[in-house]
């Protein structure tokens, strides 16, 4: 029995928490997506006795055009020693835009004022 949960926090229609099985049936349609390669360079790792951050860019093209994005990504280990839960933060309005390619505009009560 896969135990695995992934989060994606925001306010997309994929911000939401997945078991192991709904996580592959989006892993399939996340793919479908992207263009080309997908590249990613991780940074700096947070650890503590069960828990690591892992912090990385990703960088691919997606059907909205170039998509860098950074991520931080928490990872929990069960007594097992197993990764259990993964949660994920990121910008998802680059995602929105980029990889979804949804136009994405700012409302200000004021323009003038904006800044």
């Amino acid at each position: 029995m896969k135990i695995l949960l992934l989060h994606y926090n925001g306010e997309l229609d994929i911000s939401q928490t997945y078991d192991w099985d709904e996580y592959m049936k989006f892993a399939t349609y996340f793919g479908s997506l992207l263009k080309g390669a997908v590249d990613t360079k991780f940074g700096e790792i947070i650890a503590g006795e069960n828990t690591a951050i892992v912090f990385t860019n990703g960088k691919m093209e997606g059907i909205g055009g170039k998509y860098e994005n950074e991520y931080a990504i928490k990872y929990t280990v069960n007594s097992e020693g197993k990764i259990s839960n993964i949660k994920e933060w990121l910008s998802d309005i680059l995602l929105a835009s980029q990889l979804y390619g949804q136009q994405i505009e700012g409302v200000h009560v004021n323009p003038k004022k904006r800044f």
